[in-house]
């Protein structure tokens, strides 16, 4: 292994990365012996405006390569209180899974955050287990929306889901 994190064992990873205007524009591709996962992007480290602006996102794994839609870019901030996510798409085919709007971390997180909004279109249930490498065998498709809000000890979901010819 190149690199191991807990059970996850990196065994490739290639990319390039500069550092200019105090931030850092990355393209990596990296793998493990069942996952491809590649990025592209740019890090903004200078508060207030630290954030993660993503504009290539793949991953890949048995086959189904689920990724960022060309010409749309993700951006993803953090501090220690809360994670806020905007316009983050993966996408395969006309399966999407989407997530806007903030997350608490904390109590203090939850007074600028109305919460997490995930958005599931057309999603093959079997899809979605096979890219977490889940091994349960699970079937239908699924369509939704649900807010997620903070903080993680106290969570509150709210929305819609739907599950069709599922198993």
């Amino acid at each position: 292994a190149f690199v191991k994190i807990k059970s996850v064992e990196i065994t490739r990873f290639s990319g390039q990365a500069s550092f200019a205007n105090n931030q850092i524009d990355l393209d990596a591709d990296l793998a493990d012996a069942a996952r491809e996962l590649k990025v592209a992007g740019q890090l903004a480290l200078s508060s207030p405006n630290r954030a993660l602006s993503v504009r290539t996102l793949s991953l890949t794994t048995a086959g189904e390569t689920w990724t960022l839609p060309a010409g749309t870019t993700a951006v993803l901030r953090a501090d220690a209180t809360k994670i806020e996510v905007n316009d983050l798409t993966l996408a395969k085919g006309a399966q999407r899974v989407s997530a806007d709007g903030a997350f608490a971390l904390t109590p203090e997180g939850t007074s600028s955050s109305a919460g997490l909004r995930l958005r599931f279109d057309q999603v093959q249930l079997a899809d979605a287990n096979r890219i977490v490498l889940g091994t349960r065998r699970l079937e239908g498709l699924l369509n939704g929306d649900v807010t997620v809000a903070g903080p993680i000890d106290d969570l509150r979901v709210n929305g819609e889901i739907s599950m069709t010819n599922g198993m």
